[in-house]
């Protein structure tokens, strides 16, 4: 009878510490298709070996780090960064998002940026400021990118750079205030411009 008593113990424990050091690893090929959900609760690390293609509906709710290949394949792909404290956004490699939503209350600006991150599609900004100025990470919005719900409350606090030949309002601010910026269709569609806002004399 003890030595089952010692033995659950050790389980209980080892299933404890496990989950205290929890999170999300691809070392593989992790593909979300459309109409399918995917959702992490804890940090999300896409390793050097990893691709990550999301045609769906990815929720991540802590730390995003990616170090190999993310990416989709189809237009329908949607990424929500939901935090209820930080979520720092890093990563070696170029994280390729088709459309993304951050809505993160914990702190005036709850996300964190120092990877590199594409936007091909519609950014949500319904909650939380994108901070890649104190992070040193990098925003770009591809052509026909857009943004929504850009505010004092959610917007980049940073540099924003904008790829392509259409025109462009930036998501720029600084010090808690949402300044936009635009530019007019330039005549390259390689053209890269970048935007920032600077509260300051």
């Amino acid at each position: 009878m003890m030595k089952k008593i010692y033995l659950y113990i050790n389980v209980c424990m080892l299933l404890a510490f496990s989950a205290v050091n929890a999170q999300t690893v691809n070392e593989g090929v992790l593909y979300v298709s459309e109409d399918t959900q995917f959702s992490t609760v804890e940090r999300l690390d896409n390793l050097s070996t990893g691709s990550f293609y999301n045609d769906g509906d990815a929720f991540i709710y802590s730390h995003f780090n990616n170090d190999g290949i993310l990416d989709f394949y189809q237009n329908t792909g949607l990424t929500r960064f939901i935090g209820s404290s930080n979520q720092l956004l890093s990563g070696l490699e170029t994280s390729y998002l088709n459309d993304v939503y951050f809505n993160n209350t914990s702190a005036i600006a709850p996300f964190q940026v120092s990877g590199h991150i594409h936007i091909n599609g519609e950014s949500d900004f319904y909650e939380g400021i994108v901070d890649n100025d104190n992070f040193g990470g990098e925003i770009t919005f591809y052509n026909n990118a857009t943004h929504i719900n850009t505010s004092d409350y959610s917007h980049v606090d940073g540099p924003v750079n904008k790829l392509g030949n259409q025109e462009f309002i930036y998501p720029i601010g600084d010090g808690g205030y949402y300044r936009f910026a635009g530019i007019s269709a330039p005549g390259n569609v390689s053209a890269l411009f970048e935007g920032k806002f600077y509260f300051e004399n």
